[in-house]
């Protein structure tokens, strides 16, 4: 998979999933209730909640934006993380070329990144249930983290989102 990256990132793409945070992060993305959770679109019971419930094991427990792109999904951390990593389960039928941008921000995003920060790009083929994992080489601090999907073939959804933070010393 090709990625272009807006500072030094590591990235990593894998099939199988891996613990959601080691020893000195915690996953701060889960059951922040309802409006903690955006998105530019759901269809039907598929809403940005359900994507981050921290359970991707349920076949019916996901975000479905119910459109193509350009769809994106944002979630209020409640306060500011020293953000560390963001993991992803792909929700696509059929599997393809997708472009997902990641954002953080100190504010919302909604429809405009303008005071926002893109802090990685995957460019690629991916498939469903597929996992994206970006760990940063530098915490970023954010309050507020978006995928933004911009090319696919399918309906733009996700099966899981989870953001790590670094504890605070």
């Amino acid at each position: 998979m090709r990625r272009s990256l807006s500072g030094a990132y590591l990235v990593l793409l894998m099939l199988l999933p891996l613990s959601t945070a080691a020893a000195g992060e915690v996953l701060v993305s889960v059951n922040l209730g309802d409006g903690a959770y955006s998105a530019s679109g759901a269809y039907l019971k598929f809403t940005p909640p359900m994507a981050f419930d921290g359970n991707a094991k349920p076949a019916f427990t996901y975000w479905n934006s119910g459109d193509f792109p350009s769809q994106w999904v944002e979630v209020d951390l409640q306060r500011s993380y020293s953000v560390q990593r963001v993991n992803l389960i792909v929700a696509q039928r059929p599997d393809g070329e997708t472009t997902h941008e990641v954002w953080a921000s100190s504010q919302p995003i909604r429809e405009d990144t303008e005071s926002a920060t893109r802090v990685i790009t995957f460019d690629g083929f991916t498939k469903d249930r597929q996992w994206l994992m970006a760990w940063f080489t530098q915490p970023q601090t954010a309050r507020y983290i978006q995928i933004r999907t911009i090319r696919s073939p399918s309906w733009v959804a996700w099966k899981e989102i989870q953001v790590v933070a670094v504890l605070p010393e």
